[in-house]
């Protein structure tokens, strides 16, 4: 069985489909994603993506500074998180 691992797309989600496509075409039997799926990029799409195509996911420090509720506005400057929360798209 081939397995596939990948992480720290952060809203790329260009990257996200490219990374699709090679486990795709390496025949990955099952995909799992380690976790920072936000942050940096503006797009939101890459958790719903991951929940879409069934791909197991874990939470990174990304999601986890998110879900905390600890972002600085400081830290959002660099991270870009705070959008996802207001936004309401995010996990669903």
């Amino acid at each position: 069985m081939r397995l596939a691992f990948f992480s720290d797309v952060h809203g790329n989600l260009g990257a996200f489909d490219i990374a699709c496509a090679v486990m795709e075409d390496v025949g990955a039997e099952r995909r799992f994603f380690l976790g920072d799926a936000i942050g940096y990029f503006d797009a939101i799409e890459v958790p719903r993506r991951l929940d879409e195509e069934g791909i197991e996911s874990i939470q990174g420090n990304h999601e986890a500074m998110l879900l905390s509720g600890e972002v600085s506005a400081e830290k959002d400057r660099s991270y870009r998180l705070l959008r996802h929360r207001e936004n309401h798209e995010l996990l669903g």
